[in-house]
């Protein structure tokens, strides 16, 4: 279980369920006052995480949003010279 659902059951005497209930909806007011990329640290301290670990989840997956970007963009620089080194040498023909 959750450790802060845990601690919300035993703290407030609510059900699980209520408890989950509750962990949403503050996670909902939190995320509408918060900008977007804190949500991510969010969700981490709410299931018992911590914010390091949700910025950790975050530059990893912007590591990996960087790196397949410039694999893209090595792909067509590589396709452009292609092409404008066959446009350059049609011109050399004539």
């Amino acid at each position: 279980m959750n450790p802060i659902i845990e601690k919300i059951t035993n703290e407030a005497g609510i059900s699980a369920e209520q408890a989950e209930k509750v962990l949403q909806s503050v996670s909902g007011h939190l995320k509408e006052k918060l900008p977007y990329l804190l949500h991510n640290q969010i969700d981490n301290l709410l299931q018992g995480g911590t914010i390091s670990d949700g910025m950790k989840q975050k530059f990893e997956s912007l590591k990996d949003d960087f790196e397949n970007s410039t694999k893209d963009f090595g792909t067509k620089a590589q396709e452009f010279g292609q092409e404008v080194g066959k446009k350059i040498g049609d011109i050399f023909k004539k």
